[in-house]
């Protein structure tokens, strides 16, 4: 995910996930100071339970620190086909 002030001033953003059932977690829960047009990128990291054939959707939110209303927000949407059971990766694969 990529955080960007469009703001015309320095700010920090909080992290929110919403409206999803399986886990989901950020590499970092708050933005260091972006100067205005500054980005952040921050991974998502989704916990998916066994079983496979199965998909979950969250909200996923920055939030302005300094006035807590501004809000920014993307949908994520994780699937496992219904041939898998289990993701497995190899050492140099990008997930």
């Amino acid at each position: 995910l990529v955080v960007r002030n469009t703001s015309d001033h320095a700010e920090r953003y909080d992290l929110y996930s919403e409206d999803n059932s399986w886990g989901l977690s950020f590499s970092t829960l708050q933005t260091p100071v972006l100067n205005p047009g500054d980005e952040f990128i921050v991974s998502a990291f989704v916990t998916i339970p066994g079983g496979g054939g199965s998909s979950d959707t969250a909200l996923v939110s920055a939030r302005s620190v300094l006035d807590g209303g501004t809000r920014a927000f993307t949908y994520i949407t994780t699937s496992v086909p219904e041939s898998e059971s289990r993701v497995t990766a190899q050492l140099g694969d990008c997930v």
